[in-house]
Protein backbone atom coordinates (compact mmCIF):
# COMPACT_ATOMS: atom_id res chain seq x y z
CA UNK A 1 0.00 0.00 0.00
CA UNK A 2 1.92 3.01 -1.14
CA UNK A 3 0.58 6.17 1.26
CA UNK A 4 2.60 8.96 0.04
CA UNK A 5 4.60 10.13 -3.70
CA UNK A 6 7.03 12.43 -3.59
CA UNK A 7 5.95 15.86 -5.07
CA UNK A 8 2.29 15.49 -4.68
CA UNK A 9 0.27 17.08 -2.48
CA UNK A 10 -2.73 14.99 -0.61
CA UNK A 11 -5.36 17.14 -0.96
CA UNK A 12 -4.48 18.49 -4.25
CA UNK A 13 -4.37 14.68 -5.43
CA UNK A 14 -7.46 13.57 -3.72
CA UNK A 15 -10.05 16.33 -4.89
CA UNK A 16 -8.39 15.78 -8.41
CA UNK A 17 -8.79 11.59 -7.87
CA UNK A 18 -10.69 9.28 -10.76
CA UNK A 19 -13.19 7.30 -8.85
CA UNK A 20 -13.51 4.00 -11.12
CA UNK A 21 -14.81 0.03 -10.08
CA UNK A 22 -12.47 -2.62 -9.67
CA UNK A 23 -14.07 -6.54 -9.07
CA UNK A 24 -17.23 -4.46 -8.11
CA UNK A 25 -15.59 -2.47 -5.36
CA UNK A 26 -15.35 1.33 -5.79
CA UNK A 27 -11.70 2.60 -5.70
CA UNK A 28 -9.84 6.17 -5.36
CA UNK A 29 -7.42 6.53 -7.95
CA UNK A 30 -4.40 8.90 -8.78
CA UNK A 31 -5.43 10.95 -12.02
CA UNK A 32 -2.32 11.13 -15.18
CA UNK A 33 -1.46 14.97 -14.40
CA UNK A 34 -0.54 13.74 -10.50
CA UNK A 35 0.74 10.58 -11.59
CA UNK A 36 3.23 12.61 -14.37
CA UNK A 37 4.40 14.73 -11.79
CA UNK A 38 5.71 12.04 -9.81
CA UNK A 39 7.51 10.54 -12.65
CA UNK A 40 9.13 13.90 -13.80
CA UNK A 41 10.37 13.93 -10.12
CA UNK A 42 12.00 10.32 -10.81
CA UNK A 43 13.44 11.62 -13.47
CA UNK A 44 14.91 14.62 -12.31
CA UNK A 45 16.14 12.52 -9.12
CA UNK A 46 18.31 10.34 -11.72
CA UNK A 47 19.85 12.93 -13.64
CA UNK A 48 20.80 14.72 -10.37
CA UNK A 49 22.13 11.58 -9.41
CA UNK A 50 24.10 10.89 -12.26
CA UNK A 51 25.64 14.63 -11.79
CA UNK A 52 26.79 14.37 -8.45
CA UNK A 53 28.01 11.12 -9.89
CA UNK A 54 30.04 12.61 -12.68
CA UNK A 55 31.48 15.50 -10.63
CA UNK A 56 32.68 12.80 -8.19
CA UNK A 57 34.49 11.04 -11.69
CA UNK A 58 32.07 7.72 -10.55
CA UNK A 59 30.59 7.22 -14.37
CA UNK A 60 33.06 6.01 -17.41
CA UNK A 61 31.76 4.60 -20.54
CA UNK A 62 33.47 1.06 -21.83
CA UNK A 63 33.60 0.39 -25.38
CA UNK A 64 32.95 -3.36 -25.69
CA UNK A 65 35.35 -5.28 -28.28
CA UNK A 66 33.11 -7.22 -31.01
CA UNK A 67 33.30 -10.79 -30.98
CA UNK A 68 33.46 -11.11 -27.22
CA UNK A 69 32.99 -14.58 -25.49
CA UNK A 70 30.41 -14.75 -22.07
CA UNK A 71 33.56 -16.65 -19.98
CA UNK A 72 33.47 -15.02 -16.43
CA UNK A 73 37.61 -14.85 -16.49
CA UNK A 74 37.97 -12.55 -19.74
CA UNK A 75 34.97 -10.21 -18.70
CA UNK A 76 36.58 -9.95 -14.99
CA UNK A 77 39.64 -8.83 -16.46
CA UNK A 78 37.49 -6.38 -19.24
CA UNK A 79 35.96 -5.21 -16.46
CA UNK A 80 38.70 -4.38 -13.68
CA UNK A 81 40.27 -2.49 -16.27
CA UNK A 82 37.57 -0.24 -16.29
CA UNK A 83 36.54 0.06 -12.67
CA UNK A 84 40.32 -0.19 -11.44
CA UNK A 85 38.90 -1.66 -7.89
CA UNK A 86 36.43 -4.02 -6.22
CA UNK A 87 33.80 -1.19 -5.34
CA UNK A 88 30.10 -2.23 -5.89
CA UNK A 89 29.65 -1.67 -9.80
CA UNK A 90 26.93 -1.06 -11.69
CA UNK A 91 26.94 -2.05 -15.18
CA UNK A 92 24.40 -0.32 -17.79
CA UNK A 93 24.01 -2.32 -20.96
CA UNK A 94 21.48 -1.85 -23.48
CA UNK A 95 21.47 -5.60 -24.90
CA UNK A 96 23.04 -5.32 -27.92
CA UNK A 97 24.58 -9.20 -28.67
CA UNK A 98 27.92 -8.20 -28.00
CA UNK A 99 26.99 -6.93 -24.48
CA UNK A 100 24.59 -9.79 -23.73
CA UNK A 101 27.82 -11.82 -23.89
CA UNK A 102 29.33 -9.77 -21.51
CA UNK A 103 26.73 -9.68 -19.07
CA UNK A 104 26.55 -13.52 -19.44
CA UNK A 105 30.53 -12.81 -18.26
CA UNK A 106 30.09 -10.42 -15.42
CA UNK A 107 26.66 -11.26 -13.71
CA UNK A 108 28.36 -13.97 -11.56
CA UNK A 109 31.37 -11.41 -10.40
CA UNK A 110 31.00 -9.93 -6.97
CA UNK A 111 30.14 -6.60 -6.15
CA UNK A 112 28.67 -6.34 -9.45
CA UNK A 113 25.04 -5.13 -10.36
CA UNK A 114 23.47 -5.14 -14.27
CA UNK A 115 21.12 -2.71 -15.48
CA UNK A 116 19.24 -2.08 -18.41
CA UNK A 117 19.44 1.26 -19.54
CA UNK A 118 15.84 2.67 -19.48
CA UNK A 119 15.44 1.25 -16.17
CA UNK A 120 18.16 2.65 -14.24
CA UNK A 121 17.27 4.46 -11.41
CA UNK A 122 18.54 6.82 -8.99
CA UNK A 123 18.92 4.47 -6.48
CA UNK A 124 21.28 2.27 -7.92
CA UNK A 125 23.16 5.03 -9.13
CA UNK A 126 23.63 7.01 -5.59
CA UNK A 127 24.16 3.35 -4.10
CA UNK A 128 27.02 1.63 -5.79
CA UNK A 129 30.60 3.30 -5.83
CA UNK A 130 31.08 2.72 -9.56
CA UNK A 131 29.03 2.91 -12.61
CA UNK A 132 30.05 1.68 -15.94
CA UNK A 133 28.08 2.40 -19.02
CA UNK A 134 28.37 0.25 -22.39
CA UNK A 135 29.12 2.87 -25.33
CA UNK A 136 25.87 1.80 -26.88
CA UNK A 137 23.85 1.94 -23.41
CA UNK A 138 24.79 5.34 -23.07
CA UNK A 139 23.96 6.74 -26.27
CA UNK A 140 20.72 4.74 -26.20
CA UNK A 141 20.06 6.46 -22.47
CA UNK A 142 21.04 10.36 -23.93
CA UNK A 143 18.60 9.54 -27.00
CA UNK A 144 15.54 8.52 -24.91
CA UNK A 145 16.26 11.72 -22.44
CA UNK A 146 16.33 13.80 -25.62
CA UNK A 147 13.01 12.35 -26.62
CA UNK A 148 11.37 12.45 -23.67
Amino acid sequence: LVTSISGVEFDACYQERVIDILDGVEVNLINLRHLKINKKQRQKALLYSLAIKTQAEGIRVMELPEGIKGKTKDCAVLLSNARGNDEKTLFVYSGTETERSFTDGIKNIDNVHLVYYMILNAYDVLNLKNIIFSKKALEDFIKMRENQ
